[in-house]
């Protein structure tokens, strides 16, 4: 019988760029057991960070709210 893995389905939605959204977030993640090879976690939403180069790894510069999208790609490269 195969192994199986605990699945974690987030949802998260920004209407406005938010620096304690983000956050916010990273806490709830914390939150979760910290056993990454028994789980897997999907995160889907609208993060609202349009100024994102994700093939740069980097925020598009002179973008609104640089510090809010920063710390959206620092999570993301966080959790991977």
């Amino acid at each position: 019988m195969a192994k199986k893995k605990d699945l974690h389905l987030c949802s998260f939605y920004m209407p406005h760029r938010n620096l304690n959204d983000i956050n916010k977030l990273h806490d709830s993640v914390k939150q979760l057991p910290q056993a990454p090879k028994d789980e897997h976690i999907i995160i889907a939403g609208g993060f609202n960070c349009p100024n994102i180069n994700w093939d740069t790894m980097s925020v598009n510069k002179g973008a609104a709210d640089q510090e809010v999208q920063k710390a959206h790609l620092d999570f993301a490269v966080e959790h991977g």
